[in-house]
Formats: C-alpha cells, sequence, structure tokens
C-alpha cells in the first residue's frame, strides 16, 4: 500500500516527557504508513529551562509547530 495512511500528532512540554516519548516518536517516525508531527510548546521553549526544543531537533525530529505558554508562574528555581 503506497502512500501515508495515518498521521499522529506528538504534543511535548518538557526534556522529562520527551525523553520518556522519544522511542515511540522514532518509531513513528520510521513507520511508511505514518506521518509524524510534533508540537513543542512549555519548558522546550524557555531560555531559562534551557530552550531543549533543540535537542529535539539534533535527534532528527522535525518541529511541526512550537506553541508558547506562559511558564513564569513556575518557582523551581526560587527554591
Amino acid at each position: 500500500m503506497k502512500g501515508k495512511l495515518l498521521t499522529i500528532c506528538v504534543v511535548t512540554g518538557s526534556r522529562a516527557e520527551y525523553g520518556l516519548l522519544s522511542p515511540l516518536l522514532r518509531l513513528i517516525q520510521e513507520d511508511e504508513q505514518l506521518t509524524l508531527q510534533i508540537v513543542a510548546t512549555g519548558m522546550h521553549l524557555s531560555p531559562l529551562f534551557g530552550s531543549t526544543w533543540q535537542e529535539t531537533e539534533k535527534d532528527g525530529f522535525t518541529i511541526n509547530e512550537k506553541e508558547p505558554i506562559s511558564v513564569k508562574s513556575i518557582n523551581l528555581l526560587k527554591h
């Protein structure tokens, strides 16, 4: 069967859960019947947390959309 049959969009917001998702992302990316879309958000886009969206691209994935959300209310660095 030719062509992609299904598009799967994965939303990732932090390095911690990206580490858990990356094997699944690789499987989706390698499947000839699937199209992978990635949306990066949250801590991935924050320089305060290292702009970790870049790690996703270094791993060979394409980020289709970057959707910023506020992480200003996170007080992790003040404790």
